[in-house]
């Protein structure tokens, strides 16, 4: 018996060792890898790309409602921000929030019982006559090299009909069975302009119930990490790499800290040669073909690629 038990944890301590390995193994792998992103020549059209559209629309875009307070560059009480938040793609964390402007308006205009993902219906009835085409058109008019459309933001709901399985929402409220994405990823591109998917890698309300009411350390901790998210969430990137061949990958908020990245931007140069992405993946990152500063205006020349909002 005192054999069997001795031989079962050596096994045991082997397999750690080999797991161990192969762990530091990977990461050498990945930083190697980007090493080569930082690196990397950002191709010649985004240089060339001065103007985009940036387009937050979802179930959020049917109350389309928030409290005009103030930008986060001039926040000086994050409570206070989250509780009145001035963005109206963060309608259901705002409405989670005891006392919240939102939840008031929300219980009076809907009901207090009313489920924000029922706002799907709403969306998909409004839209029924919209067209990409008249959106490529408008963008094309005005000069746009590229467009950038939000797959799924925070509240987890996709923008088109996701095969991915969450395990914390049905599939008939969760996902639009309507493809906005290819609608759109077609039309701009008949009008000679690039394709961009937003995708909210940090942030998804159906997998983490708590809202976000402060920034530091309420933000983070908010973030789901489980290997159920991670897996979720990296299956959902590779799907949107492959199914539309993205110009630009622009993640937000953050990635799960075991996310395989080093994946993910493989298949996205496998599949677009001269793609581009941001750099919101994480705290620690320090790579992506250019960054990404809201409410700011630069006061000094820079050699690296920017784009503001």
């Amino acid at each position: 018996m005192r054999m069997r038990i001795r031989i079962r944890f050596i096994m045991l301590l082997f397999l750690m060792i080999a797991t161990n390995c192969f762990a530091q193994a990977q990461q050498r792998d990945v930083e190697a890898n980007f090493e080569k992103l930082q690196k990397r020549e950002t191709p010649q059209w985004f240089n060339d790309a001065k103007l985009g559209i940036f387009i937050h629309w979802g179930l959020y875009s049917v109350p389309a409602w928030a409290t005009p307070t103030t930008t986060p560059d001039k926040v000086t009480d994050w409570p206070a921000f989250y509780k009145s938040n001035p963005y109206a793609e963060w309608y259901l964390n705002s409405l989670r929030i005891d006392g919240s402007p939102t939840k008031k308006y929300h219980r009076e205009k809907y009901g207090e019982f009313y489920d924000y993902y029922s706002f799907k219906d709403s969306l998909l009835n409004d839209t029924e006559k919209w067209k990409a085409t008249n959106w490529a058109e408008l963008f094309s008019s005005i000069g746009a090299r590229y467009v950038v459309f939000t797959s799924k933001h925070s509240d987890g709901f996709t923008m088109y009909p996701s095969e991915i399985i969450n395990p914390f929402a049905v599939k008939s409220m969760i996902n639009s069975p309507r493809d906005f994405v290819g609608e759109i990823a077609k039309a701009v591109r008949q009008k000679g302009m690039k394709f961009g998917i937003y995708y909210s890698g940090g942030l998804d309300w159906t997998f983490n119930k708590k809202p976000v009411t402060n920034l530091w350390p309420d933000l983070f901790e908010s973030m789901p990490n489980s290997d159920d998210y991670t897996a979720y969430v990296d299956a959902q990137m590779l799907e949107l790499i492959h199914k539309y061949k993205p110009d630009i990958l622009w993640n937000d908020v953050n990635y799960p800290k075991n996310g395989d990245l080093s994946g993910i931007f493989s298949e996205l140069f496998k599949a677009n040669k001269n793609a581009v992405f941001n750099d919101r993946w994480g705290p620690n990152t320090k790579f992506g073909d250019f960054s990404t500063p809201e409410y700011q205006v630069l006061d000094s020349i820079t050699t690296h690629k920017w784009e503001t909002c």
